[in-house]
């Protein structure tokens, strides 16, 4: 498809370029390919994403200070069970990304889209 400049077409930029920061990040996207699955335990998502604890854990909590993922803790004992689960705005972005990678495939080889 070529875009002659006439086509009424917007990119809503506000809060894009948190979104890309955020998902940019070492870790982000398998993170949330995983707990888009299911929620899971601290090891299991290592197991899942492959990234060592200390990695992990630091894109974990990236994810949560974005909203993307909660922190549940259970019990009251030693040792306490701790399991993530994907918030609903971590939820939404997950199916925008899942769209995003569609059109992206649908596009491979279409056409040209020109920025003049």
């Amino acid at each position: 498809m070529l875009l002659d400049g006439d086509d009424n077409l917007t990119l809503e930029v506000s809060g894009l370029g948190e979104v890309v920061e955020v998902v940019s990040r070492r870790g982000i996207l398998p993170i949330l390919a995983g707990l888009a699955t299911r929620p899971m335990r601290h090891n299991e998502l290592a197991r899942y994403t492959g990234l060592e604890n200390k990695q992990l854990s630091r894109a974990l909590r990236c994810a949560e200070d974005a909203g993307l993922v909660n922190r549940r803790v259970r019990g009251n004992g030693r040792p306490v069970e701790v399991a993530y689960c994907l918030t609903e705005r971590g939820a939404s972005l997950v199916m925008a990304l899942n769209s995003l990678a569609h059109a992206w495939e649908r596009g491979q080889g279409s056409g040209v889209v020109s920025y003049a």
